[in-house]
């Protein structure tokens, strides 16, 4: 039996490559987060959503639908759940696919944080129960006033049904 390599942890410890031919050499993974890319106007800072559709430790490619401007200057965050701190990156590519789709190509500044790729790929995890109390609490009744738990009751016996049952029984 051969041990099947944990890609996904793979993905989240590996540190930043050197760039290699045509970019390509930190792995991607598809995504499809919910994020924000901000850039720099004279009125002060633009801010439109996007969703990812690629992240690396290196970038992110995202679709939206507002055409950036090539910059060496934006940045991005994560917007579902909790949301993150901005991260810097430079615009290096804007190729519009279709009316209204704009793909967008991001090259971070500095290598792009665990939290921030286990957020994006993985999504919001929810927090477990801290304390056995919380764990053992049962869920909500389906209407108000009901318990949860349903105690186990004897049926009670049929007369009609018992006399048939020792009808046949006999």
């Amino acid at each position: 039996m051969t041990d099947q390599p944990n890609r996904m942890l793979e993905f989240l410890t590996n540190p930043l490559r050197p760039e290699g031919e045509a970019s390509r050499g930190n792995r991607r993974l598809r995504c499809r987060s919910k994020v924000q890319v901000s850039w720099p106007t004279p009125d002060g800072w633009r801010t439109i959503p996007a969703r990812l559709h690629d992240i690396s430790r290196a970038g992110a490619g995202l679709l939206t639908t507002t055409q950036p401007p090539l910059t060496t200057r934006a940045r991005i965050r994560l917007t579902e759940g909790e949301g993150t701190p901005w991260i810097e990156a430079e615009v290096i590519g804007v190729d519009v696919e279709r009316y209204k789709r704009v793909r967008v190509r991001l090259r971070f500044a500095e290598p792009c944080p665990s939290f921030v790729l286990r957020l994006a790929v993985l999504g919001p995890i929810e927090a477990a129960a801290d304390d056995e109390a919380t764990a053992a609490t049962p869920a909500q009744p389906a209407r108000p006033g009901a318990s949860p738990w349903m105690p186990w009751i004897e049926p009670e016996a049929d007369s009609a049904f018992a006399n048939e049952a020792d009808r046949l029984a006999s």
